[in-house]
């Protein structure tokens, strides 16, 4: 297999080309009270080349390596018909790598450990449903290896595994007159794992519910708000994040003309935020990015200051800045995009308790669910939430907490907690394509000013 990707790309006749190619098992299990643990297994192969020339860039998607020379000439020809493009004149050039550890025994570890995983599902469902008020639960668990080849024509080769997973579903519960559904989710790089990885999470959940049922809709208005990690995160990822990644700033000039890196300040001087490919057991960690680049660590806003963007070969070359290893795509057909790893916040200097004594009437939000961008807008939901009064947090929880902002929410932040928590929620979306393994950490945080409503 090594030679023939290596010749596609090389005999090319091209200004670059480049070949990835993905053999997949996909492992699913699913689980109801009712009726236990079912699986399917998938065996899903395929891949993407593209040609650049002339300034024109060709690609083809396939499902399986059949006649590379038809994929060649189809690239061709789609980079003829295109013709040159405006902004495109090459591919960032980088470092070639050799890199064909994975390639002797490719098959070795594609073969699923059903019968733990799904031990380790009908046991988390078990408990779930046995907490106080839950009528129900579902749970999917998808858990995916691959096997990923790249070549391109300057040299780079490159086999190597990842594994990742994700775990979602839903409980639903009745009592004091409240109907609640509360959907479930975790993920990341590896497997689910035994006890020890999900037991601590699992009985967090039951033990919420009870207070949940209880629990009254916000009032809405700008408040100063304390926000857990699972939700300041989502802050960090939707407020800050995807405005880092190179291609949103390209398609819109006047923006991308305002924010160069060390010219402008887009926050708090307490935010010092970085992109990391290399962090250790990361949930969006790897070796290497979908376009042969090493992944490596970004540091995209420094005190306050925007100093860096994270860029695939494409965005990087029209910039003139740069690659970062961040050329990802979800599925081996997708084209790479500029996207996240494991963005993260780095930690301050204030406790939890300091930040809530600095709040006379205000709220402390906990377990982001969901959230979007629009351009440098935002807006999250989170699960729950605390009433805080004098410095103390109030027994009561309120739930459907809906919270938006922009990129200037950034300047209102406070303080920054000591301490970094790394997020199990890993999926992320962008134009079609979701990645099951984003990564995302964040501290404690203060925002002295956020707007915050109800859900319902």
């Amino acid at each position: 297999m090594y030679t023939k990707l290596q010749e596609a790309c090389l005999g090319a006749g091209g200004d670059y080309a480049d070949l990835r190619y993905e053999q997949r098992r996909v492992l699913t299990l699913d689980w109801t009270p009712g009726t236990g643990v079912s699986a399917a297994w998938h065996y899903p192969c395929g891949g993407l080349y593209r040609l650049l020339k002339g300034g024109a860039m060709g690609t083809c998607s396939f499902s399986a390596m059949g006649d590379l020379p038809r994929i060649q000439r189809l690239a061709r020809t789609g980079a003829a018909i295109t013709g040159p493009r405006v902004r495109l004149t090459a591919f960032a050039q980088v470092p070639p790598v050799h890199d064909l550890a994975a390639a002797p025994d490719e098959g070795a570890d594609m073969q699923p450990a059903t019968e733990e995983q799904s031990r380790n599902l009908a046991r988390l469902g078990t408990l779930l449903c046995r907490s106080p008020g839950v009528t129900g639960a579902a749970l999917k668990y998808q858990e995916i290896t691959v096997l990923k080849h790249f070549h391109n024509s300057r040299g780079t080769a490159i086999a190597c595994r990842q594994q990742f997973y994700n775990l979602s579903g839903w409980l639903s519960a009745e009592g004091a007159g409240q109907k609640l559904v509360w959907p479930l989710s975790l993920g990341g790089n590896g497997t689910l794992g035994g006890e020890e990885d999900w037991l601590p999470w699992a009985e967090e959940k039951a033990r919420l519910v009870p207070g949940l049922l209880r629990a009254q809709s916000p009032p809405s208005g700008l408040f100063p708000v304390v926000l857990h990690p699972t939700v300041a995160d989502l802050l960090i990822h939707e407020g800050l994040g995807h405005f880092c990644e190179a291609d949103l700033l390209i398609d819109d000039p006047a923006a991308l003309e305002h924010v160069r890196p060390g010219r402008v300040r887009i926050g708090s001087e307490l935010l010092t935020v970085v992109d990391d490919a290399t962090l250790a057991d990361g949930p969006g960690s790897y070796t290497y990015d979908d376009e042969g680049v090493p992944g490596q660590r970004t540091v995209l806003v420094s005190q306050g200051i925007f100093t860096g963007r994270l860029h695939s070969l494409e965005t990087a070359a029209e910039l003139g800045e740069s690659a970062t290893g961040n050329g990802r795509a979800a599925g081996p057909c997708d084209s790479p995009l500029p996207r996240m790893s494991n963005i993260l916040l780095l930690p301050g200097t204030s406790s939890l308790e300091a930040m809530l004594a600095s709040i006379q009437n205000g709220f402390l939000v906990a377990d982001g669910l969901t959230a979007q961008t629009v351009a440098t807008r935002f807006s999250i939901e989170a699960a729950y939430g605390h009433v805080i009064r004098n410095g103390q947090i109030l027994p009561d929880l309120v739930r459907g907490i809906y919270l938006k902002g922009s990129l200037k929410t950034l300047k209102h932040v406070s303080q920054v907690g000591n301490q970094v928590h790394v997020n199990r929620k890993a999926i992320c979306g962008k134009n079609g394509q979701f990645i099951l393994n984003s990564g995302r950490g964040c501290p404690y945080l203060k925002v002295d000013e956020l707007w915050m409503g109800g859900t319902a």
